[in-house]
């Protein structure tokens, strides 16, 4: 009898640790005011790694660790090997936030699937842009409009640059134009941008009406002072 309290007690013992170090794990995944490689992505792991999650709260983890992947991947630049840590990093992100995807609205998540799939899928853009995969990130962009309830400018904006490194211009700028017209108040900083693809167009007159007309309603910004000093010192040369 004395050996079989004593197991149960090392059991209960063992149950009650594992209860609290899941706990803190779930608790310290879903810290969404701090995130970071260190902090977020081993217990998400773990979480993860264990198998006990249901379809919602894996989507969840998920998610939180694409997300400490995708952030931490952004102070690996200055070398090459930090460039390829970067790479694996946002690859992981992505991989992550497909299968978060493939699991569906599911579970006790919000009944209405494009709030999912829309929340994952600009993540995903978003790291295939990071990775340079700017024509499936333009697809995934453009994916991601047509599912919001409502205009989504920021994966306009990212489907606008996307479309801008693949030499899509008169596309890129057609986006740009629709962010002018659907958020007039902060038209000086869509503007500035349609000029500085304006300008990677080659098309000067274009870029410099475009600097001219941010200067106009912010006539201290230096980007655009010297986006149009750059394009007109030619002529001015000559």
């Amino acid at each position: 009898m004395r050996i079989g309290r004593s197991l149960i007690g090392v059991l209960l013992a063992f149950m009650a640790i594992t209860g609290t170090a899941w706990a803190d794990d779930w608790r310290r995944c879903n810290n969404i005011s701090f995130r970071s490689l260190e902090f977020t992505v081993p217990p998400c792991s773990r979480l993860i790694e264990q198998g006990a999650l249901d379809d919602t709260e894996l989507r969840l983890a998920l998610r939180r660790r694409a997300d400490a992947l995708f952030y931490g991947s952004h102070f690996l630049r200055a070398t090459e090997a930090e460039l390829a840590e970067r790479a694996r990093l946002l690859t992981q992100a992505l991989h992550d936030l497909d299968q978060a995807i493939a699991l569906g609205p599911g579970g006790s998540a919000p009944a209405d699937p494009p709030f999912w799939l829309g929340s994952l899928g600009k993540g995903r853009a978003d790291v295939l842009f990071e990775l340079a995969r700017f024509a499936e990130a333009a697809n995934a962009y453009g994916d991601v409009m047509q599912q919001a309830a409502e205009p989504d400018s920021s994966a306009q904006l990212g489907r606008a640059l996307s479309l801008a490194n693949l030499g899509r211009f008169d596309e890129a700028l057609a986006d740009m134009s629709k962010l002018v017209r659907s958020y007039p108040d902060e038209a000086e900083q869509w503007i500035f941008l349609r000029a500085e693809i304006n300008e990677r167009a080659g098309r000067s007159e274009a870029a410099i009406a475009d600097y001219e007309a941010v200067l106009r309603r912010v006539p201290d910004h230096s980007g655009a002072s010297q986006g149009r000093e750059r394009l007109q010192a030619p002529s001015s040369n000559n």
